[in-house]
């Protein structure tokens, strides 16, 4: 009815997701906070909107809402996780070198032994063809700063390799530097690729390298372009959602077509 009418159809008719997203301030590079400001507010609805944008939800609306808050509105969708599951990522990537651990990790792992400057990582969960959970990788010892900053990730970009989806990375130059120099002098050890905390992976490296790297594992297509897009627009602050909400289209609806009857009623009877 509403199509036929050549009318836009919003969230109050439609249905669909609402979110109200808080900003938390970020830590600069001297370990203080950073205050979100206007500027700050403005880049995360940017990089938002483009992860959003390259997974399809184009017709996505994301306000500022006071000073560090943001408002979202899906008119029409229908799965409120799977944003969420998107957005939240900080896609902070950062490169390690794996150290040996001179106790067993598992008491690492469990708190009743410390490593003074290092820190177990958990491997990132990994599903196999069917979406079914693989068995858990582990934790890789590495120190708590990494050896290289994802700072100087320039770009990113997936493709479909010899073993399925993967990433692209390339680094700036001053990373291509530090990368260069990291694994020259660490040859034949194993570097963890780690995002938001969290390994992806831990290659041996056979040879020096710099302008860039390889990410591969168990992504689906989506979720290696989901990766790529968060790692080419990564947030500077840390985000939590606040609010979730789906907007059921039946009571907007209604009251739409009641809207339109009414006027057409006195139109009738003014004639």
């Amino acid at each position: 009815f509403l199509d036929m009418l050549g009318i836009n159809q919003g969230i109050e008719i439609r249905g669909g997701v609402a979110m109200t997203i808080k900003i938390e301030p970020g830590t600069g590079e001297d370990g203080q906070p950073k205050k979100v400001t206007a500027a700050g507010q403005q880049a995360v609805i940017k990089v938002l909107q483009t992860r959003l944008d390259a997974l399809g939800t184009k017709e996505l609306a994301i306000t500022a809402q006071g000073e560090d808050r943001i408002f979202l509105e899906g008119p029409g969708e229908t799965d409120p996780t799977q944003i969420e599951k998107e957005i939240l990522k900080v896609a902070k990537l950062d490169f390690h070198i794996v150290q040996q651990s001179p106790v067993p990790i598992s008491q690492v792992v469990s708190g009743v032994e410390t490593v003074p400057g290092m820190k177990a990582f958990r491997y990132a969960d990994e599903v196999d063809e069917d979406g079914k959970p693989k068995p858990h990788r582990g934790y890789e010892l590495l120190k708590i700063k990494p050896d290289m900053s994802g700072k100087h990730v320039s770009g990113a970009f997936n493709s479909y390799g010899a073993e399925g989806p993967e990433i692209h990375v390339s680094f700036d130059m001053e990373g291509a530097k530090i990368m260069a120099a990291l694994t020259q002098e660490n040859m034949d050890r194993q570097l963890a690729i780690v995002m938001d905390g969290e390994v992806i992976s831990a290659p041996v490296i056979r040879a020096q390298f710099s302008s860039g790297c390889l990410i591969s594992g168990s992504f689906t297509e989506r979720e290696a372009l989901a990766l790529a897009t968060s790692l080419e627009n990564p947030l500077e602050n840390p985000i939590r959602i606040e609010s979730a909400n789906k907007i059921s289209p039946t009571m907007g609806k209604e009251a739409f077509r009641q809207g339109i009857l009414a006027g057409v009623s006195g139109l009738i009877l003014s004639l």
